[in-house]
């Protein structure tokens, strides 16, 4: 996920000759987010070398240069929620092969204290990433305050940004997540209005690869999978090493692995117990599905319809 990819604008972008890229490691863009930390455990641990793997994860905060890398061919995959593949499938295919965790609380709209309810948004800013997962995080919001977009004032911020300003208290309400959120609650700024345990499944994010890596390194994208399953394994059993390797990666500013389980308490990390059932199969689509659709519902008709085949592969989980 990347979590600051923007979405509308990757939909312009051009594609030029995956083949440009190198054959010999597999490089995928990440972000600073908390449920992205099996992919750093896996490499740290050892689980791709062990099997003659070598990944690069490619964590920059310039979303642009994420996405037209992707679409270029200069990186083979992203880890991101499923609007970024939405977005992106006009200009290269590719598809989810694996579920890496659901937001469960670790999104979050914060509000200053005198907020207390849904309905005290109407006329406030609100700082929130249009383009992107979190806009759609929070059009269920709006929903559920029975609200529209012209019922308050959106200010585009990166969810890091956004962050930032409240802490400032230059808005009163903003839309972020972890580690952002942990600091928030920990510099007493404000509170919780609402957060993405309130909206089990809509907050997923995927290892999603481009069609033709699938396609010509499935025993590399396998490689790949099986790692990550495997360092989820690693975290139930060995959770302080776990968190502290992770913290170092996507924990932000956060200084020990006593705050990274704080922030990790709102991801679900997807094992392949949880993995199957979500993903589904060819012929039984799993819950994404569901996922896809509000996104559509949301977005209209910004983007093409794509069926269950044209986004997810899970094939690797069965494995």
């Amino acid at each position: 996920m990347n979590r600051s990819l923007p979405i509308l604008a990757c939909l312009a972008l051009a594609m030029t000759n995956p083949a440009d890229a190198a054959e010999d490691k597999l490089t995928i863009s990440t972000g600073a987010w908390v449920g992205y930390g099996a992919l750093y455990l896996a490499r740290d641990l050892g689980y791709f070398k062990e099997k003659g793997l070598d990944v690069e994860f490619l964590q920059l905060d310039d979303a642009m240069a994420l996405g037209s890398m992707l679409v270029s061919g200069k990186i083979e995959g992203s880890a991101a929620e499923v609007d970024v593949i939405l977005a992106t499938r006009k200009s290269v295919c590719s598809k989810a092969v694996v579920a890496l965790d659901d937001s469960a609380g670790a999104d979050a709209l914060v509000a200053t204290n005198d907020i207390t309810s849904l309905s005290q948004l109407k006329g406030k800013e609100i700082a929130v990433y249009r383009p992107a997962q979190p806009k759609i995080f929070f059009s269920y919001i709006l929903r559920k305050a029975g609200l529209t977009k012209d019922d308050i004032t959106e200010l585009d911020m990166l969810p890091p940004d956004a962050a930032s300003a409240f802490m400032a208290g230059r808005v009163p309400v903003a839309v972020t997540f972890e580690p952002s959120v942990t600091f928030i609650a920990d510099a007493h700024k404000g509170h919780v209005l609402f957060d993405s345990s309130q909206a089990p499944g809509l907050i997923a994010d995927f290892i999603y690869m481009r069609c033709d890596i699938i396609e010509k390194r499935r025993a590399d994208v396998q490689i790949l999978v099986d790692s990550v399953l495997k360092a989820d394994e690693y975290i139930k059993t060995n959770q302080p090493q776990a968190y502290e390797i992770m913290r170092k990666y996507v924990g932000g500013f956060l200084d020990n692995a006593d705050q990274f389980a704080h922030a990790a308490k709102g991801v679900t990390y997807y094992d392949r117990t949880k993995n199957v059932p979500f993903m589904g199969t060819l012929e039984h689509p799993g819950t994404a599905m569901q996922t896809v659709d509000f996104i559509y519902d949301v977005w209209g008709p910004i983007v093409p319809r794509y069926s269950y085949a044209d986004l997810f592969d899970p094939s690797f989980l069965s494995q």
